[in-house]
C-alpha cells in the first residue's frame, strides 16, 4: 500500500499557503474542497486567453475546444465509460431535473420510482415531483436512530412497475456506502434502471460505472477538487431512450439532449486539471499501472487509507462518548463509510457546538446539508440538524486533533435539554451500581454503540416523535442528563415537548429528590412530565 507524502499533496493546494487559509483545519470538504494549483493554472489560463466561443477555428476558440473536449476525454477514461455517455452541467440538482424531464416520457401513469429518505435533495426532488404527473412514487426510508437504509426493506418496495431506484451512493450525512451493484441488480432484475447520486462518494473512491452497474451515475467536479461544474454519466442505452431537452436541432446527437443551455466552457475545460493533479500524484509516489485508471485507482487506495486512519479517533470518540449520537455506520473503515462524520449531542445545539468548533478555526458546517428529509427522520430540528466534519485526503491528523478536542469539550458540557430531546416521563437517576449487563437494548438514550446496562425494576422510555409510542426497555444510566431521557414504571406516555426539565430521583442508598419548576405539561396524577 502507497502511503500518500502529505506534505507534497498539500503542496498541491494554493490555499494551504495563504497566510489567513492556511490557518484553518478545513473539514466541510464535503461541501466543497479546495482546488490544486493544476486546476487553478488551467481555469485561468482559459479565462485569459481562450474566454470565447468554442468549436470555431481561429486561435482561442481552438484551445477551447480542445480544453473541453479532453475533459470529457479524461473523464470518460476515470469512469470506464464512453465519452459520448459523459454530460456536463451547471450542478447535480440541475443535472437530475433535465434528466427527470427526459425519463418521463418513457413511463406510463402509474409506473411507479422509489427514492429514499437518505439521499440529498438533487436526487429526490425531481423524482418526487413526477407525482404531480401520474408516477407513483415509493420512499426507501431509512432507520430513524442510525439513518442508515437496510436493503432487505426493498424487497417490499419493488413490484412489475418499478420504474427507477434514485439511491446515493453515500449520504452526505450518514455517509455510509450502500452496496450500490446489489442494488442494481435487483432493479434491473424487475425491469428497472438505477440513479446513483455520487457526489458525497466519488472524492473517496473512483466509480467504476461498468463495475456498478448503474445507469446514470451523478457527481460534482467541485467535491472532487474541481471547478463548480456538475458532472452525469448516463448509459448510451438508456440515453437513447429519453427525450431530447436540448434544442430541436439537436434532434440526431443524444450527446446533446441533456445539455439544454450553453456551459460554462472554461470551467468545463479545467476539469482536466484533476486527472493531472492526479497524475502528479501517481508519478511522485511512484505508482505503476497500464492505464490511467489502474493507477488513479491505485492511489485512491491510499486515499481511503490515509483518511480512515486520521479520522479513526474522531469517530472513536463519538462512538464511545455516552452524549453523542453519530450518524450512520459506527467505524471508520473506508470499506463501509466515507470520512465524513455528522452527529448530534442530545441537549446541546448543534449551532452552538459548530460555533466552538469555528472559533478553533476548524471549518465545518451545521444543519441539513439538503438532506432534510433524512435529519427530519432522525427526530432532529431540521435547521439546527447535526454537526459535519468531513476530511478528504489532503487532511492530516493535527486537523482532525483539533475538530475532535473542541467537541470532545462541547460534548461533556452541561448545555440545557432542547425540544426536540425531551421526553414523556418521570426522570430516574439508576446508578450502575444496581444494574446488570445485557447485550442489546432499544433504548435512543442508550443505545450508544456500547453495551447497554439493565436494571431488575422496568422502567420506561417514550419518544415524542411524530406521536409515536416506542416498546417498553429497561435501562440504567450514569447521570442525571442521561435520566432526562427515562420514564419511570412500564409507563411510557408520549407527552409534547416542553422546556421544563423533569425531576431527578435517584435509586440507591436513600432517595435524593431535585424540584423540577411549574411546568405546563404536568399532569392530574402529579407526576412532573416535559
Amino acid at each position: 500500500m502507497t502511503t500518500l507524502d502529505l506534505d507534497f499533496v498539500r503542496a498541491q493546494f494554493p490555499a494551504f499557503a495563504h497566510p489567513e487559509m492556511g490557518q484553518w483545519a478545513h473539514l466541510e470538504n464535503a461541501g466543497g474542497s479546495y482546488c490544486p494549483s493544476q486546476v487553478v493554472d488551467l481555469l485561468a489560463d482559459l479565462f485569459a486567453h481562450a474566454k470565447c466561443q468554442p468549436n470555431w477555428d481561429f486561435g482561442p476558440s481552438v484551445v477551447a475546444t480542445e480544453a473541453m473536449d479532453r475533459s470529457r476525454a479524461v473523464m470518460a477514461e476515470l469512469f470506464a465509460a464512453d465519452e459520448g455517455e459523459i454530460h456536463f452541467g451547471p450542478s447535480t440538482s440541475q443535472n437530475t431535473y433535465v434528466l427527470a424531464k427526459a425519463m418521463r416520457p418513457m413511463w406510463d401513469d402509474g409506473d411507479e420510482i422509489i427514492v429514499t429518505g437518505q439521499d440529498h435533495e438533487a436526487n429526490q426532488g425531481a423524482w418526487r415531483r413526477l407525482a404531480d404527473t401520474g408516477i407513483v412514487v415509493k420512499e426507501w426510508a431509512v432507520d430513524p436512530e442510525t439513518g442508515l437504509l437496510d436493503p432487505a426493506d426493498l424487497d417490499e418496495l419493488i413490484t412489475g412497475r418499478t420504474r427507477l431506484l434514485a439511491v446515493t451512493h453515500a449520504s452526505n450525512i450518514a455517509a455510509t456506502i450502500n452496496p450500490i451493484r446489489a442494488l442494481a441488480d435487483r432493479v434491473h432484475a424487475a425491469g428497472g434502471h438505477i440513479v446513483v447520486d455520487g457526489v458525497s462518494y466519488a472524492p473517496h473512491g473512483l466509480p467504476d460505472v461498468a463495475a456498478l452497474d448503474c445507469d446514470v451515475y451523478l457527481y460534482s467536479t467541485y467535491k472532487t477538487y474541481g471547478p463548480h461544474v456538475g458532472l452525469m454519466y448516463t448509459r448510451r442505452s438508456l440515453l437513447e431512450q429519453m427525450t431530447n431537452q436540448g434544442h430541436y436541432f439537436k434532434d440526431t446527437t443524444p450527446e446533446g439532449w441533456l445539455t439544454p443551455a450553453g456551459p460554462d466552457h472554461a470551467a468545463i475545460g479545467s476539469v482536466a486539471g484533476i486527472a493531472d493533479y492526479y497524475d502528479t500524484l501517481v508519478a511522485h509516489h511512484g505508482i505503476e499501472g497500464t492505464t490511467r485508471r489502474d493507477r488513479v485507482a491505485s492511489l485512491f487506495d491510499a486515499f481511503a487509507a490515509h483518511e480512515a486512519e486520521i479520522t479513526a479517533p474522531l469517530v472513536e470518540m463519538l462512538i464511545a462518548h455516552d452524549r453523542a449520537r453519530l450518524v450512520g455506520a459506527p467505524t471508520a473503515d473506508h470499506a463501509v463509510r466515507a470520512p465524513t462524520v455528522a452527529f448530534h449531542v442530545p441537549g446541546t445545539t448543534s449551532a452552538s457546538i459548530y460555533d466552538a468548533l469555528i472559533a478553533a478555526k476548524v471549518s465545518c458546517g451545521h444543519g441539513n446539508f439538503y438532506a432534510h428529509r433524512l435529519v427530519g427522520s432522525l427526530g432532529l430540528d431540521i435547521d439546527d440538524g447535526v454537526v459535519r466534519v468531513s476530511a478528504v485526503h489532503y487532511n492530516s491528523s493535527d486537523d482532525i486533533a483539533r475538530a475532535c478536542t473542541c467537541s470532545t469539550t462541547c460534548c461533556r458540557r452541561p448545555y440545557p435539554p432542547t425540544s426536540s430531546d425531551q421526553l414523556g416521563g418521570i426522570a430516574v437517576w439508576l446508578p450502575r451500581a444496581m444494574s446488570r449487563p445485557s447485550s442489546s437494548c432499544n433504548s435512543p438514550v442508550a443505545n450508544r454503540r456500547r453495551r447497554p446496562n439493565f436494571v431488575t425494576s422496568p422502567v420506561a422510555v417514550s419518544r415524542p416523535v411524530a406521536g409515536r409510542r416506542m416498546s417498553t426497555v429497561m435501562v440504567a444510566v450514569e447521570s442525571p442528563l442521561e435520566a432526562n431521557a427515562i420514564a419511570i414504571s412500564s409507563m411510557a406516555v408520549t407527552m409534547p415537548p416542553c422546556t421544563t426539565p423533569a425531576p431527578i430521583v435517584q435509586i440507591g442508598s436513600g432517595v435524593k429528590r431535585r424540584t423540577a419548576r411549574p411546568s405546563p405539561c404536568s399532569s392530574t396524577s402529579g407526576l412532573s412530565r416535559w
